[in-house]
């Protein structure tokens, strides 16, 4: 509260007691005053003078007397003094009691001012005034911001991601936002005044209202459907919450409903996935040794495979390096270089010695594959292998017969000659066997990959959507090149799974007589799009009188189509491709097969000579990072081998590349060359 200092007069007009009262009153209206304080000789007060001591000398003497009285005569004697720091309503209180309108203000016992009734009114007054502005000021500020608030209101209810509408007491749609609106695919206003009821099947409103939501006045949140202004069935989630006025009672209810429809999808889509990879699984652990690691070499993950041909269990493995099973025959720069080539985030391949648990060594050729972060580094290592020591024994038993012909070569050189031939054909069959083993190594990895990665992956190539999304939504361009980056790299991962999986697939053949050039056809027919916004010409050359072949039509669509497009990525500036069509005619008495020789020639870059040998290495790719899997001439590799064919390249660079497949055809009786075909047989 304030103090009464705040309120009086700080001018203390005084007069002398002897004074005139006529002089005291020209003094007190010149002064525009209501009070005197009166002093004595000595300057000490000893009363006060107002208006209301004039009006009772008055009832009391004739006026012609009072031009003879003194302040002393009529004064008020009994003074009341108040000191200066006390509450105004204790003052105002006093002088109520006291019937007074004037008191003298003290501080340490000497008059500081007068305070009046008046002085107080007057200023309770202004402070009243003073008050009614603020508050109608702060009512006007206020009035403002909830203007503003409506309208920030009204801007994210009509600009939500989510679908909102209000419902009354009675259950009638009274506001729906724009996605609402778009959702269910009503107008604005046929949308409004519909009851709530109407947008349910009946099962389904009869399920939500078990749950009384409005009756309890809680929360829900659901899973439903709605029917569309098409009385199609929307899947949706919804969170209904119930509205109520000040007193507590519900006027009305809000939905805001999410269409679910694409993630339902992708949940049977996920479960058959699933289904997929657990029996990719299977396959796999029936074939391949898989173990993978972290970074420092730990093993973390060892399949069934490894423990029996290690004879180790799973919990002996787990924890433990692959130093567990090393035998000591491979050199400490073995290893090294191994472990350098995978640190830096390149695949090693290679054969290396084990030692079982019993002691005894086997053989396992091996690929070990970095998987890294979004950093490039290496956070875990899959190591696939596939038992060889069968073939290395063979291997060493062929040594050994080489080494037992080379001593006996002058009494023995026709047979040494024939051996080096069966030799040859040994080490052809073994390459072929190698690239086969591979190729079926990396096949059965689909499922481990497909299981430990393609679902995580999924998740976040989904999450990367919506973070993009909503990134979009708030206007966040920093932050956008970081999602791209993620993005591209969740899809670059995508594309090497998919082409495993594409790869694994390989083996699952519908074998029956095939027309070589219609497929042929096909291949182009589905390409030549490509090829012409690549400035790419196709020219088809088949007239051929044998075109029957016995295989696939869609894998052997799938070895022309995937050729093709290689063909294309090595022209960036366009230029030709020539598939020609012929047979090879074996000579009479020869045990050789007849077959249909395809060759698919471009004009392109070329490949280097040192890089023709991997050129079906699974993994092994001569396009820049980033742009290739490497599994798609080993999937060519592996279809033509199960046709029982062959396939081989020829390159030089700057001159082009030839790809020459021969596939053996249905009826040998049928191969008789055409005149045609005899003037330009291939």
């Amino acid at each position: 509260m304030k103090p009464i200092s705040e309120y009086m007069t700080k001018s203390i007009i005084s007069v002398v007691d002897d004074t005139p009262l006529i002089e005291s009153l020209k003094l007190m209206r010149r002064e525009k005053i209501g009070a005197l304080l009166v002093r004595d000789r000595q300057d000490e007060p000893i009363g006060i003078f107002t208006e209301r001591d004039l009006l009772a000398k008055l009832d009391v003497a004739r006026p012609e007397r009072l031009k003879n009285t003194v302040m002393a005569d009529i004064m008020t004697r009994n003074l009341i003094t108040v000191e200066h720091d006390e509450n105004y309503n204790e003052v105002l209180d006093l002088m109520r009691q006291k019937n007074i309108r004037h008191l003298p203000v003290t501080q340490m016992g000497k008059i500081v001012g007068i305070v009046s009734l008046r002085d107080i009114m007057c200023r309770y007054q202004e402070s009243l005034e003073a008050l009614f502005a603020k508050r109608e000021t702060q009512l006007l500020a206020n009035i403002e911001k909830i203007r503003e608030s409506e309208e920030r209101f009204r801007t994210i209810f009509h600009n939500s991601a989510v679908a909102i509408t209000f419902a009354d007491e009675k259950e009638r749609i009274v506001a729906c936002n724009k996605l609402a609106v778009n959702l269910l695919g009503f107008e604005t206003k046929e949308l409004l005044n519909k009851t709530v009821r109407s947008l349910y099947p009946p099962e389904e409103w009869k399920r939500i209202r078990s749950y009384q939501i409005r009756q309890h006045g809680k929360d829900r949140h659901l899973e439903t459907q709605v029917y569309d202004k098409d009385g199609c069935l929307i899947d949706v989630d919804i969170s209904i919450s119930v509205l109520k006025n000040p007193d507590g009672e519900i006027t009305g209810s809000i939905g805001i409903m999410r269409d679910i429809r694409e993630r339902k999808q992708m949940a049977v889509k996920l479960d058959q996935s699933l289904r997929e990879l657990k029996n990719i699984k299977s396959g796999l652990d029936h074939h391949a040794i898989v173990a993978i690691t972290d970074p420092a070499g730990k093993i973390i993950y060892a399949n069934d495979k490894f423990c029996e041909i290690s004879q180790y269990s799973r919990q002996e493995l787990l924890g433990q390096d692959h130093r567990i099973i090393n035998s000591g025959y491979h050199s400490k720069d073995f290893f090294r270089n191994l472990w350098k080539t995978i640190a830096n985030g390149k695949v090693w391949k290679g054969e290396i010695r084990n030692r079982a648990k019993d002691g005894t060594f086997y053989w396992v050729d091996s690929t070990i594959v970095p998987l890294l972060d979004e950093n490039g580094q290496p956070f875990q290592y899959v190591s696939i292998r596939s038992d060889i020591t069968k073939r290395k024994g063979f291997e060493d038993e062929l040594r050994t017969l080489n080494k037992n012909l080379l001593t006996n070569a002058n009494a023995l050189k026709s047979m040494v000659q024939e051996r080096e031939k069966a030799y040859r054909q040994l080490k052809e069959t073994q390459q072929q066997m190698i690239q086969i083993e591979k190729m079926a190594t990396i096949g059965t990895l689909a499922a481990g990959f497909a299981h430990e990665i393609k679902n995580p992956l999924a998740v976040i190539m989904q999450g990367m959507e919506r973070l993009e999304r909503a990134a979009i939504k708030r206007n966040a361009e920093e932050e956008m090149p970081y999602i791209k980056i993620v993005k591209s790299a969740s899809q670059r991962a995508n594309d090497v799974i998919t082409s495993i999986l594409k790869y694994s697939r390989s083996s699952q053949m519908d074998m029956k007589p095939v027309d070589i050039c219609q497929v042929i056809h096909e291949s182009v027919s589905l390409i030549r799009n490509n090829a012409q916004l690549n400035n790419v010409q196709i020219h088809e050359s088949c007239s051929i009188s044998q075109k029957i072949v016995y295989g696939d039509q869609l894998m052997l669509e799938q070895v022309i189509f995937d050729l093709m497009a290689n063909a294309i990525d090595a022209m960036p500036r366009g230029g030709d491709i020539d598939i020609v069509v012929g047979h090879h005619i074996p000579q009479k008495g020869s045990q050789d097969q007849g077959q249909v020789v395809i060759k698919i020639k471009d004009t392109g870059e070329g490949i280097p000579e040192n890089r023709l040998p991997k050129i079906f290495d699974p993994f092994y790719t001569t396009k820049e990072p980033g742009k290739g899997t490497g599994l798609g001439l080993s999937t060519v590799y592996l279809i033509v081998e199960r046709h029982h064919g062959h396939i081989s390249v020829e390159s030089k660079l700057n001159k082009g590349t030839t790809f020459t497949i021969a596939l053996p055809v249905e009826d040998q009786s049928l191969l008789e060359p055409t005149m045609e075909e005899k003037k330009s047989n291939i």
